[in-house]
Order: C-alpha cells, then sequence, then structure tokens
C-alpha cells in the first residue's frame, strides 16, 4: 500500500506521434538503460481494469558530495558509505471514454518521462474540481477553507516563482494571488470528499494523499483523476485558469515551433529562459548547457544572453535550439535535473491578424478570446502624454547606423530649462535594500518621466516596476523625498520645491512611461497603439500599475519616442 502517489497525465498525441504504448513515455536512451522492466494485466469486478508496465533504473553508487570535504580535515579514514538512488516509473493504461495514460514516478522516476509529452496544468483543475466538487455558490462571502498551499508564477522582468503555504487549510483569498498579474502554478487541498483523499496537490502533475492506497485500486483511481479533470466546478470561483488554452493541433503546434526558432534568431531578446519549476537551491549548485560541436557551458544562471555568447550569435543559439539541454547539477556535478532548451523559454508569438500566442515550458497557449479585448481595450485607454520629448535619432558607427544609449538620450530629453536630469542620480534610504532611481526626466509641470528603450517584456517590466516603486515612495516617505531634494541641491530652487518634506498629493503628479522603438503602424502610417506594440505580459503589467498608481491618486501616461535615422 501507499499513502501518497503523483500521476502525470501523457498527451494521446505530439505532433504527428501518437503516443498510445508504454514505451513511448520514456526517451528511447534512457529506455535502452533500463535495468527491469515488468508487465501488469488487472481485471476484475471489484475495481476498474488496467494495464501497467513498471521500469526500473538502479542507480549508480556514488561517496556523497560532501565526503571530500570532510576527507581534507580528518584524512582518508573518515569512510561513509555510497548512496544510491534508485528510480522507477510506473505507466499505467486505463479507459474513461477514451483510453488514456498516466505516468507515476517513485524516487527519482519523473525524469524519466519525455518532458513534451505530458500534458501541462492538468493537476490544477483536478485539484481545484476534487476540493470545490459540488461548488455553486460564489455568492456566498466566503467559500470552504479547504487550501493550504497556492504556487505562482509572475512573469515580469524576472519570472518570479512563488509558494505559499498556510500552518492549516484556509480560503483561497488568503493567499493574496493577484488574477491579474499572477498565473496559478499549483494548489494544494483539502478535497471535498475526504474519503477519497485526505490531500491533493495538482501542478502539471497530481498528487493524491490517502492511507492505505492499494496497487489494485490504481484503476478506479486513474479514472476519478480523469473525471475531475473534466468537471467544471472550478469555474465558479476561477474563471481566470482559462484566459489561456492549450494548443493541441498538431500541424498549428509544427507552424508556431518553427516560428519560435525563428524569432530566437531574429529577436533573441523577447525571449525569457526560464527552467520550469521551482529550484531547490540547496540541492542546484550550477547550471549545465549542453552544446552541440563544442564545449558544454557552465554557468551560475541559465540566460539568453549567456547562450548568445557562448555560441557567438542569435543566429547560431536558433540553428542549434532543438539540441540544446539544460541541465541543473550539485555541487559534485551530478545531474538533478534536465529540460531541453526549447521547455525552459517564455515569450510570445504575435501574427499578422494581431492574434497571439504564448510560448511557456514547451507549450503553447492560446488567449481567452474577451480577456485578450478586454485587455486590449483597457491598455488603450491610458492616454498619451503630451509632453515633448525628442525622438532617437540613429548615429553612424562603422558604416552602420546605431541607436543612442538611453543615458545619452536622457541628456538629450532634459535639455530644456523646464527639465531636470534624475537618471543615474539614486537615492537611498533606510529600509531598502537598493537605491531607487526618482525617474529619468523631471519637468516642472511635476511629470516623472521614466525612459526605456526596446518592447521586450523584460525591459518593459522593468520600466513600469521602476515608476511603481519610486511613485509609491513618494506617497509613503517623508525620507525618500527630503533625499530626493538633498540629491537636486539648492542651486534648482525650481525643481527642488516640488517635493515637500510633508503633506505630499498625488493628484498633482504625472507618471510618464516613455518607451523609444518602432512606434510605427505599416497598416496606416500612423503611429500604433500601445495594445498592438505591446508584448501580452507587459500590458498585463503596465494595466496591473497604471491601476495602483491610480489608487494612490497619480495620473498615468505613456509617451512614444519614435527611433529615426538621421
Amino acid at each position: 500500500m501507499a499513502d501518497s502517489l503523483s500521476f502525470y497525465a501523457i498527451k494521446r498525441k505530439v505532433g504527428q506521434e501518437v503516443i498510445d504504448d508504454f514505451a513511448d513515455v520514456v526517451d528511447a536512451e534512457r529506455l535502452a538503460l533500463a535495468d527491469a522492466t515488468f508487465d501488469f494485466d488487472h481485471d476484475d469486478d471489484l475495481t476498474a481494469p488496467f494495464t501497467a508496465r513498471l521500469y526500473i533504473w538502479d542507480g549508480e553508487p556514488k561517496p556523497p558530495a560532501w565526503l571530500g570535504f570532510l576527507q581534507e580535515g580528518f584524512g582518508d579514514e573518515v569512510d561513509v558509505p555510497d548512496t544510491t538512488q534508485s528510480r522507477a516509473l510506473l505507466i499505467v493504461k486505463f479507459k474513461y471514454r477514451v483510453e488514456r495514460m498516466y505516468a507515476i514516478p517513485f524516487g527519482g522516476g519523473r525524469f524519466q518521462i519525455r518532458k513534451e509529452i505530458i500534458d501541462r496544468g492538468y493537476g490544477i483543475r483536478v485539484a481545484l474540481n476534487s476540493v470545490y466538487a459540488g461548488d455553486g455558490a460564489v455568492n456566498e462571502l466566503t467559500s470552504a477553507p479547504r487550501i493550504r498551499q497556492v504556487e505562482s508564477k509572475t512573469v515580469a522582468a524576472n519570472t518570479m516563482r512563488t509558494s505559499r503555504q498556510s500552518n492549516r487549510t484556509t480560503t483561497f483569498s488568503q493567499f493574496e494571488l493577484d488574477p491579474e498579474a499572477d498565473q496559478l502554478a499549483g494548489v494544494t487541498g483539502q478535497p471535498a470528499d475526504t474519503h477519497w483523499a485526505t490531500r491533493v496537490r495538482g501542478t502539471d502533475s497530481v498528487r493524491i494523499g490517502r492511507q492505505g492506497i492499494r496497487f489494485a485500486e490504481l484503476g478506479t483511481l486513474c479514472r476519478d483523476i480523469a473525471r475531475f479533470h473534466e468537471r467544471k466546478d472550478y469555474e465558479c470561483r476561477f474563471e481566470f485558469v482559462d484566459r489561456f488554452t492549450n494548443v493541441t493541433d498538431t500541424h498549428q503546434v509544427e507552424v508556431l515551433s518553427k516560428r519560435v526558432i525563428e524569432s530566437l534568431a531574429d529577436t533573441p531578446d523577447a525571449w525569457a529562459l526560464a527552467v520550469p519549476e521551482i529550484q531547490d537551491f540547496d540541492a542546484v549548485s550550477s547550471y549545465l548547457i549542453s552544446t552541440p560541436g563544442r564545449e558544454a557551458l557552465h554557468v551560475a544562471d541559465a540566460t539568453i544572453g549567456a547562450l548568445v555568447d557562448h555560441l557567438g550569435s542569435a543566429e547560431a543559439m536558433s540553428a542549434a535550439a532543438a539540441k540544446l539541454r539544460i541541465e541543473s547539477q550539485d555541487a559534485g556535478g551530478v545531474t538533478i535535473n534536465q529540460w531541453p532548451l526549447l521547455a525552459c523559454l517564455d515569450g510570445q508569438l504575435t501574427a499578422d491578424d494581431g492574434t497571439t500566442t504564448l510560448f511557456e515550458a514547451g507549450s503553447f497557449y492560446n488567449i481567452e478570446f474577451d480577456y485578450l479585448v478586454n485587455l486590449n481595450h483597457e491598455v488603450d485607454q491610458i492616454p498619451f502624454s503630451d509632453v515633448s520629448l525628442p525622438p532617437s535619432v540613429r548615429h553612424e558607427v562603422n558604416g552602420e547606423l546605431k541607436e543612442i544609449d538611453e543615458g545619452t538620450y536622457n541628456e538629450l530629453a532634459a535639455a530644456p530649462a523646464d527639465r531636470f536630469l534624475l537618471d543615474k542620480k539614486t537615492v537611498t534610504i533606510p529600509g531598502r535594500t537598493s537605491a531607487v532611481e526618482v525617474c529619468d526626466v523631471l519637468t516642472t509641470d511635476r511629470d516623472l518621466i521614466h525612459v526605456k528603450r526596446k518592447f521586450s517584456s523584460s525591459s518593459l517590466s522593468h520600466l513600469f516596476g521602476e515608476g511603481y516603486v519610486s511613485s509609491e515612495l513618494l506617497i509613503d516617505s517623508s525620507e525618500y523625498r527630503t533625499a530626493i531634494r538633498d540629491k537636486i541641491g539648492a542651486a534648482d530652487p525650481d525643481f527642488q520645491g516640488l517635493f515637500p518634506v510633508d503633506d505630499f498629493v498625488a493628484s498633482q503628479w504625472k507618471v510618464v512611461y516613455a518607451i523609444i522603438g518602432d512606434w510605427s503602424n505599416n497598416a496606416d502610417g500612423q503611429p500604433a497603439s500601445a495594445s498592438a506594440k505591446l508584448p501580452f505580459f507587459s500590458k498585463v503589467n503596465l494595466l496591473n500599475h497604471t491601476k495602483r498608481l491610480r489608487r494612490f491618486g497619480f495620473q498615468v501616461e505613456l509617451a512614444r519616442i519614435p527611433l529615426q535615422d538621421p
């Protein structure tokens, strides 16, 4: 018997490949290394029928990674037995409406599953449906207190993965997940039917906790999980989960995959590299990126920039992308986990008709139409500023036109007498772990102008966050306002006097997000709208920060800064 088991739902088809055999679940190379294989067929009148195959990989005995350090001090007399971690993977085939397969790992068995065939996010719906089974009373003041842990992912300047845990079961709202900015990545709670399970955790996989799970019950348990996945109970309270739907059409996936490879060559800055799960940094020491035809790259943090530098160009990275793999390693160089590069990319593709497709952890997602329409509408309601800012004029370097850097542009933008340059004039106050940039350019009309070039998600997320942090401190901290006055200095009383030590009035101020880039609209020659130019997650972050700033009383505006040739 077992007290808990994890189940990974296996896709029935990936590309043109039909996944219908046990051997299809494991990579061919790893399959060949299996030390033992067992088949099982269960069919009786008491539980649901199923067939299963068990693969076992014997662990290789190795000394603990810390042994060498101790032997430096105590010598070879310190003798610790080698450690071994065997791996096993049980694959269950059963029928619920159609024939399905789940993979149940033991030890490190989950690393043997082919990453691309896992049905991503499957466990989240199973968990929510089992926890809120039969819950249709969304008009009640509170929902049943059955949630214990919530995991989220926020794509911004850095992809942030967060896990929050309560000391006892409570309501989902207590975890303060913001559905406008955060993606639900996992949830743990108590099912409504505690006889079925006492605890369920849903991420990509679903983990069922219940004392005394018998092997013969696997067919019935798998059917229960499949049934919970197809229920719609979660929709009453968690409609935001369906904002992103997995693209499953094989032809469309193939077309989109080719476009990702092309985009890596054309616009590498538009992509973020993030391994697709929370890391245990007590175990993970470094990352290794295997690059065909050359020495592997060892890095503390795996980034697109590091990979481009190592391979020599974005084009070289794009050409090798399908073969590149990332490994997390411990201090002894032992592989903990590994992923294809394409399973570690976050980004988006935008078609000529404006259709946006997200790419995360190796899967494509369409955005729910009504949600995207409403998001675009709200973003386009943010007014464009009438503050006069110069264009960014390219200059010639060694026969090529180059864009001027942000610092040079900010100096030009701050040249008029009613402007003051605050770029790089950071302020430090007690209680803040890092310096804060008030803005790049300040005007006597109380415009706080923050400037960034390019339309990449990471660059824009940094811009929006920078503007928000500075503005929040202006509201909350007299120390911050005093520090700004000191930074400006008494030689510029017109600008220094804009920041009162007491009684700061946010409604007198504008936060202006100024973006340098190609704002042209090829369709009609007019400047493009914000919703047409900004990446999806940048629009989400912009709207989220705008709403919060407006609650403080600030006005928020955008500014287009066009690129021009000399």
